[in-house]
């Protein structure tokens, strides 16, 4: 197992901070900040993330909405990783494991949901 060290760089960088902020945390009215460090002398130079920043709490209202343009940078920015392999969805968590999100306990995986119910089969014989 590889560990990342540079975690909020790297969540932020792949769009996957944009992901789990849309799908898990917004949501909720919750949203994880990072903090970025100081731009270098380099105005063409990619802004680097220091660390994450504070959960903003916004559950007492519509919470967070992205704007349009932000959406699509961190939407092509994890397509992008995810072509390139840096973050590919793993499709052998299906095949081994029976499921890609890990359901809770007592949920069905997706294997194990009842099927629809056949249709009755016609007595064979002549017609």
């Amino acid at each position: 197992m590889k560990v990342i060290h540079d975690a909020a760089q790297f969540l932020h960088e792949t769009g996957l901070l944009a992901e789990i902020n849309r799908v898990v945390l917004n949501p909720r009215g919750l949203a994880l900040s990072t903090i970025a460090e100081l731009p270098g002398p380099d105005p063409r130079e990619e802004q680097r993330v220091a660390s994450f920043g504070p959960l903003y709490d916004k559950r007492d209202d519509d919470g967070f909405v992205l704007p349009e343009k932000d959406l699509a940078l961190a939407s092509a920015r994890l397509r992008e990783r995810e072509a390139d392999g840096t973050v590919p969805v793993r499709p052998q968590r299906e095949a081994r494991l029976g499921f890609v999100v890990q359901p809770w306990p007592g949920e069905a995986k997706a294997k194990e949901r009842p099927r629809r119910a056949a249709s009755p089969r016609r007595p064979r014989g002549r017609r």
